[in-house]
């Protein structure tokens, strides 16, 4: 959708995940782009969470250029997806998307990651006139933090790709026998939930502190995770508190979850590490304590941008919060799978500021009622997970979390399969 890939462009900053270029026309006479591209393609795939790429971009200024209709036209989805499959297996996942934004043309390449096997490149190709290779054969290419591609290389990156590819792999055979071997989750005592109230209580007055008063007024997005017995020091070393947060971060729409910035917004403190960000479109905060605590509160991106639905009320949108919430549950599964030695989780999602609030498509695709309004101002899902179900099951846990807000919001009818597929969506890169 536009205001997906306007946020993209509005962030003028590439990473791992995201690559900006100014375009060139999918022609014979650019050869070399074309083989440079499918190998930048490759290394996406083999980035955690895949990328996004976008024509239109000039490099350098970040500045938005858009491309002409003649390369709009010749970047087509069936061409560019043949030509990768020659070149690399298995097969990548790709979805070429064309939009206007502020009235210049562009191009989006989105990339999923690997399904279970990292893409291999099965060609060399030299440079025309050059012995140089942009393609070698058995290369594994990665896409690097410098938003550079390049072969795989260091024991550390060879090892993180190793444990992606044999966590994909164990996922379905966790799935099958955790029902067989899955008991009761603990329940966290008083005095447990009291010791990490504590913390709560701090982090809202960190929150109030670096984000204005106002912050906690605002209709929001709150998630509160913790293991089920307290440790205070479960993790020993205040380094490693960041190191698990920046390691296990989600980035699926180009805003990575939990933001964690260069410019101060982000901090070691007493008992863990914290970060918040208070920019025009995106007011959020987390924290992550030593004790295994994460939370997590970002005020509704619609009440930023002073969004109304189709019928002119203050609205929640469906497609956002299937995105947010399986962004939510995929990171909350791969810190905890992190920490190890957890058998069972405390996990509280709220939604706070619905009343009146109608449930709204910026999809014309999908036609919404205008009955699809929320009476409750509060509505919160609460549960304690084992973590093996958490492992197995953080996507279907993300659809029943997005259900019970939709028939809350009176939309009695909505089918599972329907937020599966806008989980598809995200998690392949379709926008």
């Amino acid at each position: 959708m536009n205001s997906e890939i306007e946020k993209l462009i509005e962030r003028k900053a590439e990473s791992a995940n995201l690559d900006y270029k100014g375009g060139f026309k999918w022609h014979k006479e650019n050869r070399d782009l074309q083989f440079e591209l499918l190998r930048d393609i490759m290394a996406m795939a083999n980035t955690r969470d895949g990328g996004t790429i976008i024509f239109g971009v000039e490099d350098g200024s970040f500045e938005l250029k858009g491309v002409s209709e003649a390369i709009r036209d010749s970047l087509d989805q069936t061409d560019i997806a043949q030509r990768l499959h020659c070149y690399g297996s298995p097969k990548a996942k790709i979805d070429v998307q064309k939009a206007i934004i502020s009235s210049k043309h562009v191009v989006v390449v989105s990339v999923a990651e690997f399904e279970d096997v990292p893409i291999i490149c099965t060609d060399s190709i030299k440079r025309n006139q050059s012995k140089d290779l942009i393609l070698r054969k058995g290369a594994i290419y990665i896409c690097t933090s410098a938003a550079t591609t390049e072969e795989i290389s260091s024991e550390q990156d060879i090892r993180d790709l190793i444990g992606r590819a044999m966590t994909k792999r164990a996922d379905e055979l966790v799935r099958n026998i955790e029902i067989v071997i899955k008991g009761k989750p603990m329940v966290p005592t008083k005095e447990t939930e009291n010791l990490y109230q504590k913390e709560i209580h701090e982090s809202d007055k960190w929150l109030t502190s670096v984000l204005q008063k106002g912050f906690l007024n605002n209709p929001r997005w709150e998630l509160i995770v913790y293991p089920s017995n307290y440790e205070p020091e479960r993790i020993k070393k205040l380094p490693e508190v960041e190191n698990i947060v920046r390691e296990c971060q989600v980035e699926l729409r180009g805003w990575p979850f939990p933001y964690v910035s260069s410019d101060g917004g982000s901090s070691i403190f007493n008992s863990g590490f914290n970060g918040f960000v208070d920019a025009p479109d995106i007011r959020e905060g987390f924290r992550f304590y030593q004790s295994g605590l994460f939370i997590f509160k970002r005020t509704l991106w619609e009440h930023q941008r002073q969004l109304q639905g189709q019928f002119d009320k203050k609205c929640l949108s469906f497609i956002s919060a299937i995105e947010s919430l399986t962004e939510f549950l995929l990171f909350i599964s791969r810190i905890y799978e992190t920490l190890g030695n957890i058998k069972s989780l405390h996990l509280v999602v709220n939604l706070i500021g619905c009343s009146q609030r109608q449930l709204a498509s910026f999809d014309g695709r999908v036609p919404f009622h205008d009955w699809y309004v929320s009476q409750d101002d509060l509505i919160t899902w609460e549960k304690d997970i084992q973590m093996i179900e958490l492992h197995a099951t953080h996507k279907e846990i993300a659809r029943l979390i997005s259900m019970h807000i939709f028939h809350v919001f009176n939309w009695r009818d909505v089918r599972e399969d329907v937020i599966r597929d806008w989980q598809d969506r995200l998690l392949n890169r379709r926008f």
